[in-house]
């Protein structure tokens, strides 16, 4: 919260913020005795503490400092889950077919979990779109559906990749069977 004290009003002429942090909430203009907020986000990109600073110039020539610290979790297993952990498309697909599977991805900590990446590598017969976007809200979901078109006779395997900002990937199997049909 940033509050006025004064008796005259100013303006934030510019704003800035370091390290793992980021901001919203804007503040053009304040007049005297009003406050207004921002919120501020710690998306650690390493484990242990992690520092930055917030600063304000204001209108009036002060500088306003403040410094900002987390700790970042090291866990190798990163702070995502997913279900189902592995999707098999062998229920009698034909050539033609499409059918589609979702995962839902959980953040199962308390703070912002950023996603830097969502792939699939292996065969290019499976695809995928979200509605991840740059990460999760504490506690939040997300789902990801994948779909398998299989344009010829065969077995199909792939790994759908889901990377967090923190450098966890997490690799989910991917494998389809198709026939002929007819």
């Amino acid at each position: 919260v940033l509050t006025n004290t004064g008796k005259s009003a100013f303006s934030v002429t510019s704003s800035a913020i370091t390290g793992d942090f980021s901001k919203t909430g804007a503040c053009k203009t304040l007049q005297a005795n009003k406050s207004c907020t921002f919120k501020v986000y710690f998306t650690p990109k390493a484990g242990g503490t992690r520092s930055g600073t917030l600063t304000y110039n204001l209108s009036t020539g002060t500088v306003i400092t403040v410094a900002l610290t987390g700790t970042g979790d090291s866990s190798p297993d990163g702070w995502l889950s997913f279900s189902p952990p592995s999707l098999d498309f062998n229920n009698g697909y034909v050539v033609g077919d499409n059918p589609s599977a979702t995962i839902t991805v959980t953040n199962t900590n308390g703070i912002f979990a950023g996603v830097s990446k969502i792939a699939i590598s292996g065969s290019s017969i499976f695809t995928q779109t979200n509605n991840c976007g740059s990460g999760l809200a504490a506690y939040a979901t997300c789902t990801i559906t994948v779909t398998f078109t299989p344009t010829q006779v065969g077995t199909f395997t792939g790994t759908l990749t889901v990377t967090e900002t923190a450098g966890t990937a997490h690799q989910i199997p991917l494998s389809g069977t198709a026939g002929s049909g007819g």
